[in-house]
């Protein structure tokens, strides 16, 4: 079989607040280890002839530590201007199946001190055909409109919820609740995503149409932001994207992927300082590394 994976790192065991996931943070090596580790359980269970794809969809997308693995998995670990952004590489291959790992409650929620969608310091939230939802959502949606079913997730209750929503066979493990200050310990974490994914793995051998879903018929989509000015930067590069109120835009379209090239340049921070003064900015910071070693 062919599997992908997209792997993010609030929704790991034990992660709590920021600090827990940001490279800057005291315990960032220590979670950077149990990510590694969730996946390496995932990819254990299954045999070496089977192709495995992990896709690090964190930060810099460079939190897994790529020795740790057979050859027969392979960890992409770049971003760039490609729309499927955490799901990069989806449709590169014939996959069986995808997982997603690590997720996390979507931003606006309130399920959650880490909750966000794509990136907690510039949006407040998303929605979907009027309802909130997360990156779960819109990486569910992205391997559908390639064919490919979601048959397992791993995170926080929010995460979990916001995929059986979507579809309800989805096996997920429930790594922390914060609402019942609940949360697995590392190794509890890691015999629940083994017994959980096996028991994935079996029902979609089982009946692989038990995972399918529908894709809407048409996408409403609002971004929610925290700076009103992105919104007025946004509003002249792209025409076709209409404002809600001071700090919202909205997109319709009826086709998935058109969507996500738009949300790709709506998400993008558009810098509001003079060219001029942005490329000195932007040189004295390359000089900075340059001395420091960085």
């Amino acid at each position: 079989m062919n599997i992908y994976i997209s792997s993010d790192m609030e929704g790991i065991a034990q992660t709590k607040e920021w600090l827990d996931v940001r490279k800057t943070g005291p315990n960032y090596k220590k979670f950077q280890k149990v990510q590694t580790d969730e996946l390496k359980a995932i990819a254990e269970s299954l045999s070496l002839q089977n192709k495995i794809v992990i896709r690090d969809g964190h930060g810099s997308a460079k939190n897994i530590i790529k020795n740790q693995f057979s050859s027969n998995v392979q960890i992409i670990d770049y971003w760039d201007e490609d729309p499927t952004n955490m799901m990069k590489g989806i449709n590169t291959s014939p996959f069986d199946f995808a997982i997603l790992h690590g997720y996390h409650a979507a931003g606006g929620s309130g399920l959650s001190p880490l909750a966000h969608t794509f990136s907690s310091r510039n949006f407040e939230k998303l929605t979907l055909n009027g309802e909130i939802v997360g990156e779960t959502t819109f990486n569910i949606l992205t391997a559908a409109y390639f064919h490919i079913p979601v048959i397992y997730v791993s995170g926080d209750n929010g995460a979990v919820a916001e995929a059986k929503k979507i579809c309800p066979n989805i096996i997920g493990t429930v790594v922390k609740d914060f609402s019942i200050d609940s949360f697995l310990s590392t190794e509890d974490t890691i015999n629940s995503i083994k017994k959980d994914f096996v028991l994935a793995v079996q029902q979609y051998k089982e009946n692989p149409h038990l995972f399918e879903i529908k894709l809407p018929d048409t996408f409403e989509f609002t971004l929610e932001y925290k700076d009103s000015e992105q919104v007025m930067l946004h509003i002249k590069k792209l025409p076709k994207v209409f404002q809600l109120d001071k700090n919202t835009l909205a997109y319709k379209t009826n086709d998935y992927y058109d969507l996500l090239s738009v949300m790709r340049l709506m998400k993008l921070q558009i810098d509001k300082r003079p060219r001029i003064i942005s490329k000195l900015i932007n040189a004295l910071c390359k000089m900075t590394r340059i001395i420091s070693g960085h």
